[in-house]
Formats: C-alpha cells, structure tokens, sequence
C-alpha cells in the first residue's frame, strides 16, 4: 500500500527513487524501502529518513501510525504478562528451594550437596507444578474428554512401543485410553535405583525423558557376563 501510494501520488518519484538509492526496475528495492519504512513507523522508531509527501501519504501514515501503536501496545502487554507469570513462578520456586538450602548451610552440609540438593528441588518444583497443573485441566472435564486430552498427551507414547502398538481388537483404542489415563510420572535422580531384581514386577516403565542404564544378563561360554544397555525415551522396562 505505502509503495502504492508513492508512486501513484507522489509527482517527484523519480527524484525519491534517486535520493533513496531504489532501482525502478528492481521489485526486491522496493519491497525493502517499503517495510524499512512500515518498521520504522510500527516499532516506533521512526527515523524520519522517509515521511509522507502530499496529503494522501500523510493520511496513510496517520493510519499506519495508530494501527502500529495498537500492536506494539498488544505485544508489550502480552511479554508483561509472560514476564509477570514467569518471575511469580520463579519466586515461589526459589522461596521453596532458599528454605531448604538455609536449613542445609545450618547442618553444615558442604557446598557440593547444596549444589545437588538446590537442582534436584528445582527440578522437582517443576514437575509438580506441572503435575498439578495437568489435575486440575483434567478434573474439570467430563470423563469422554478426559479421555481424550490424556490420550493426546500420553497416547503417542503407548502407540510406539510394540506391547500396544501392533494391539488388532475392536476395544484396543478404548483399552489404550484407559491406559493413559491411569499413567501416573515419576522421577528419579541421577544414578537412582529404579528397580533390580527382587523388585515386584506390577508395572510397565516407559521413559518420557532422560535414559536409564540397564544390566542384562549374557551368557558367554560356560560364564554369565552383565551387559549395559542404555534405554531412551519412548523405550520401556518391566514387560
């Protein structure tokens, strides 16, 4: 529209591509001199390097000028919103973990505990916020949607492992959401036990985010070697 205007209204054009440095027969000049104008006025900038002209230009940018503070004011408020919602999040969090860690420095417990301690509790704040989150989306739902929200979050995970995936019966999409529903996270820290083998065998691991180390028994000969295998995420343990 501004490069419209300019050319159709403005009689000293020719003059206005020279000053600017814009090749008439170059559509790439054009379209850069245009949205280096429309920037300049929208990010409120404003330059003063290119101005309208005649009454028409000027026209347009009055419009421009109140339709790019109504969007610059929209974006301000919409990161005023994310920051306030971040720092109020970051605030209870670091309340949360600055109790323990006092309660810590008066045991007199070294700096590479705190260290430990302080990344384990920010890393579980985390999760349990979102955990809770995710209850109180799906306590207000009705049972059908409920269904299907945890399906979407977690169904994508059952799909790909083989136990679910290859199911052929009428009733496998219904069993798999009922699945999902019942999922419940948990989280371990670093070389973290999860399970050996007196562990009773009642559930089914799948590894949402992370990797865990595996010790499988291989036989060698006439001896019994351990092997590592390493599984990731999407992979799963205790079929």
């Amino acid at each position: 529209i501004y490069w419209l205007l300019k050319s159709s209204f403005n009689k000293e054009f020719d003059e206005f591509l020279e000053t600017h440095g814009v090749n008439p027969n170059s559509m790439t000049d054009k379209w850069i001199l245009a949205v280096y104008f429309i920037n300049t006025v929208f990010t409120t900038v404003g330059f003063g390097d290119l101005d309208g002209d005649n009454e028409i230009e000027r026209g347009f940018c009055i419009i421009i000028m109140w339709v790019g503070t109504g969007i610059f004011a929209t974006l301000v408020n919409g990161l005023q919103e994310v920051a306030m919602d971040l720092n109020e999040k970051n605030r209870e969090k670091n309340h949360y973990v600055q109790k323990v860690v006092q309660w810590l420095r008066k045991k007199n417990c070294p700096a590479w505990v705190e260290h430990e301690v302080s990344a384990w509790l920010r890393f579980k704040f985390d999760h349990d916020k979102a955990s809770t989150e995710r209850s109180e989306v799906l306590e207000v739902l009705p049972p059908q949607l409920q269904l299907s929200m945890v399906m979407h979050l977690n169904g994508m995970l059952l799909n790909n492992s083989w136990v679910f995936g290859q199911l052929q019966h009428a009733e496998s999409g219904r069993m798999l959401q009922e699945l999902s529903l019942a999922m419940r996270s948990e989280i371990y820290n670093a070389e973290e036990l999860i399970a050996s083998c007196d562990t009773p065998c009642d559930k089914l691991c799948m590894i949402w985010n992370g990797q865990v180390s595996v010790q499988v028994a291989e036989q060698n000969g006439h001896q019994m070697k351990m092997k590592e295998v390493m599984l990731h995420k999407g992979e799963f343990f205790g079929e």
